[in-house]
């Protein structure tokens, strides 16, 4: 039996993206087939990336725009696969971004969306920190 510190230590790498067997044949006595497993989970980890994809695209929208559409969601993708939020508040998620994007070949000739991804960035804090009075 899988201890329940390894069970969500597995279970939070299989939404990652890290397919363990050993959680699958585990959980899948409770729940059928371990294909049927893989793809009632595969519901979270889609849920997962989705979600975290859509904090960054409402915190860069200049910086979507300029990327274009298709390009931003396939980086805010693999930046969420690669980089789990550190806080349990989606509006501090995202900054490390701005550096991941900066650093990817696709944009290594565009130097100023990091620049302006960090304009995105204190705005948003700014329009969210203690002192904001916009909320009556």
């Amino acid at each position: 039996m899988i201890s329940l510190d390894n069970y969500q230590k597995e279970l939070y790498d299989f939404i990652l993206g890290n397919d363990t067997p050993e959680l699958a044949d585990e959980i899948s006595t409770l729940t059928g087939s371990p294909e049927e497993l893989r793809r009632r989970l595969h519901v979270y980890r889609n849920n997962y990336v989705h979600s975290l994809s859509e904090a960054i695209s409402d915190s860069f929208p200049v910086l979507k725009r300029l990327l274009g559409d298709d390009l931003f969601k396939a980086l805010a993708r693999d930046y969420v696969k690669h980089s789990p939020p550190e806080s349990a508040s989606l509006l501090h998620y995202g900054y490390h971004f701005l550096s991941y994007v900066d650093n990817h070949p696709s944009c290594e000739n565009l130097v100023f969306l990091k620049d302006v991804g960090h304009i995105e960035w204190l705005y948003i804090q700014c329009f969210h920190g203690p002192n904001a009075n916009h909320i009556k």
